[in-house]
């Protein structure tokens, strides 16, 4: 319940975004197997971005994420989290505070 109301709370500020606004749809991603992604945004061109959110200060990479990465092909990975820098995590996975993921630059298809 708490992970659905932090979500809940995750997309209503991206969506306030004026620049997120033109993002197009939102998704919850899970496969039968439980790898899952908290967020995919489809971007223009097709664009998809996969995000999993936590609440830890010392963000981790959830084997589940990187394979649902996989099968859906994201251009950009995010772990969004309660910390205040931006760090690579490897393999592309970008730990991201919420306020510096909202301000990334968002190609236009």
């Amino acid at each position: 319940m708490i992970k659905r109301r932090h979500m809940a709370l995750v997309q209503r500020d991206l969506a306030a975004f004026p620049s997120v606004v033109l993002l197009g749809p939102r998704f919850f991603y899970r496969t039968r197997s439980g790898a899952e992604l908290d967020l995919l945004l489809l971007l223009p061109g097709q664009e998809r971005w996969a995000i999993e959110v936590q609440r830890s200060s010392a963000p981790r990479v959830p084997r589940g994420f990187r394979i649902a990465t996989t099968d859906v092909s994201a251009a950009e990975k995010f772990i969004v989290y309660a910390g205040t820098e931006t760090y690579p995590l490897g393999d592309g996975i970008t730990a991201v505070p919420l306020p510096a993921l909202m301000e990334r630059p968002i190609a236009k298809g």
